[in-house]
């Protein structure tokens, strides 16, 4: 399970500009997406793009980006309009108070540059903190209750 977690959390923090991922219009999603994005969010238009994701990189799947009340959201469906997660853009604030007293203690000096919460298809919460440290970008990954997991290095 942590490793679907995490797996969802990199492909939601990954850069656009990786070679796997394709851009997709709106008319090579495939019906049932776009049905099950426009029941989840009424009334908002995403830009999509599409990614191979899973152990063998054997499940496609589409990745939306949208806005909510000038939020930055992202939202992952299967092929078959089967919701798998969901990333929203927070601030710091909104962490739970035991993350905020981890980046604090462990990395007062690298300022947050981003902040996000991850919701999967079984309700499970992860958190990701972007910090610079030294020249390099990362994400300090969370689970739910505020404990660590992880740190990645962006590329």
């Amino acid at each position: 399970m942590r490793n679907l977690i995490l797996s969802i959390a990199f492909i939601l923090g990954m850069n656009v500009f990786a070679q796997d991922i394709k851009n997709v219009t709106l008319e090579t999603i495939p019906v049932e997406v776009s049905f099950a994005f426009q029941n989840q969010f009424p009334n908002s238009t995403a830009e999509w793009r599409s990614n191979y994701q899973g152990n063998d990189d054997e499940q496609l799947v589409f990745i939306g980006t949208f806005k909510i009340n000038s939020i930055q959201n992202a939202v992952i469906y299967d092929k078959e309009g089967i919701f798998q997660a969901l990333e929203t853009s927070i601030t710091t604030s909104q962490l739970p108070i035991s993350i905020q007293k981890y980046m604090s203690a462990n990395y007062p000096k690298n300022p947050i540059r981003s902040v996000s919460k991850t919701i999967n298809n079984k309700t499970k919460v992860i958190y990701e903190v972007g910090i610079i440290r030294g020249t390099l970008f990362y994400d300090l990954v969370f689970n739910g209750d505020g404990d660590f997991l992880q740190m990645v290095e962006k590329h």
